[in-house]
């Protein structure tokens, strides 16, 4: 999974932004607002 251009310092910051988008884009499947579901869905997540 891990690309030799990974290394860049950019793609740990975008790829945590990718992953909290799709946090809230689950919260808003559940219908839900973002902030409580972020927390549920976090420790569900692990």
């Amino acid at each position: 999974m891990r690309r030799p251009r990974d290394v860049t310092p950019a793609s740990g910051a975008r790829r945590r932004r990718a992953r909290s988008a799709a946090r809230r884009r689950r919260a808003h499947e559940l219908g839900e607002t973002g902030r409580t579901t972020g927390k549920i869905v976090l420790t569900v997540a692990r």
